[in-house]
């Protein structure tokens, strides 16, 4: 039974080899297909490619990768712990290969594909600027919608969160506004976009826009400014140039006025206007030519008796009323007043007198609807 000893089995066991070899031959084995996983870097950037499956019971095993194709035995190798970084859009294969003298072959391909993301960049800001006052100004930034949640705007060097309107302390010269808007979150984009920059005037005040005042009474139109040393210009009516205003005035009809100021180093201001209504005067009555052409005393009766003259009555409208009122001195009667009209008004009158010495007088008073009344007195 020599053939059973050490040589005799070895002799066996390689013909068991030779013949399981032979027969197996025609049935080629692989490594099995890595299982791949990506996970995108920051803004999609870059990918991490891991291997997810382990190849136990292949012997060892070796990973290697290559972009655009199949690797070669001869390519990258793949770390099957920390997996490789990519930073480059493309389709990348990993294949796991035999080590040593094996009945496996190589696995097949497997592929991550990888698209970097185009970052864009935030819009630059759409400013406009306003002063506000002799030490305020404003900026408004009208495309805040465009920007991504979390956006900061620093304007002058003070960060804001997104807002559209920033009220700014700055003084009486001209100033530069800048605005930049930045970002460092996480969506596709860009870390900070262009700059804006606006330039905020000089300050220079305003005219106070002028006051129109109107006397319905008088028809006259009175403007004034609360800004000493102001030119007023004022115009009657929507059409036809301004005049420099000197003084209040009388209007003749119903208008509008229109007024605004100027000053030397002043910004001219608005624009004011009023509507005037027109109200005709009240005619006057003509004075009465009235005087007293004779007069007597009677000393028994103590009566004074009167003799008038009244040149001008037919020139007073009719509807007229004519009071005559008599002066006398004495302290004993106290003035007699008797009303007529243009049709019954005498001639003479008798009127009681308490003596015959002192100072007498008579008014003669001329009233009538829609007039004004006038007087005269006359003396003896």
């Amino acid at each position: 039974m020599a053939w059973m000893d050490g040589s005799g089995t070895e002799y066996l066991y390689n013909a068991a080899m030779q013949y399981f070899r032979e027969k197996t031959a025609a049935y080629k084995r692989f490594v099995h297909i890595p299982r791949l996983q990506m996970d995108l870097g920051k803004k999609a950037q870059s990918a991490t490619i891991r291997c997810m499956n382990t190849f136990t019971g292949y012997g060892e095993v070796v990973m290697r990768y290559k972009a655009g194709s199949d690797p070669g035995e001869t390519d990258p190798v793949f770390d099957p712990d920390n997996g490789i970084t990519v930073t480059e859009s493309g389709d990348y294969y990993v294949r796991a290969f035999p080590v040593g003298e094996s009945i496996y072959g190589p696995s097949p391909a497997a592929i991550a594909s990888f698209t970097k993301a185009v970052l864009q960049t935030l819009p630059t800001p759409s400013i406009s600027v306003s002063r506000t006052s002799s030490t305020q100004g404003r900026v408004t930034i009208s495309n805040t919608s465009s920007y991504p949640s979390g956006t900061m705007l620093v304007i002058n060097g003070t960060s804001y969160s997104m807002t559209s309107s920033v009220t700014l302390s700055i003084g009486t010269t001209a100033t530069t506004v800048t605005v930049y808007a930045t970002y460092n979150g996480d969506e596709y984009y860009e870390s900070q976009s262009a700059t804006a920059s606006r330039t905020i005037s000089e300050y220079v005040p305003t005219c106070a826009t002028p006051s129109i005042s109107f006397s319905s009474s008088t028809n006259r139109v009175t403007i004034t400014c609360s800004t000493s040393g102001a030119t007023i210009y004022y115009r009657r009516g929507t059409s036809g140039s301004y005049s420099v205003y000197s003084g209040s005035f009388t209007i003749s009809s119903s208008t509008t006025i229109y007024a605004y100021a100027t000053k030397s180093g002043y910004n001219t201001s608005g624009t004011t206007s009023r509507y005037c209504s027109y109200t005709a005067p009240t005619p006057s009555l003509p004075t009465p030519s009235f005087s007293i052409s004779n007069y007597s005393y009677d000393r028994d009766d103590l009566k004074r008796t009167v003799y008038f003259r009244f040149s001008n009555k037919d020139a007073f409208p009719d509807g007229t009323s004519f009071t005559l009122t008599y002066h006398p001195v004495s302290s004993y009667n106290s003035d007699q007043t008797s009303t007529y009209t243009k049709s019954n008004f005498p001639s003479m009158q008798t009127f009681n007198d308490g003596g015959s010495y002192g100072d007498w007088s008579i008014t003669l008073r001329a009233s009538c609807t829609g007039y004004i009344s006038s007087s005269i007195t006359a003396s003896p």
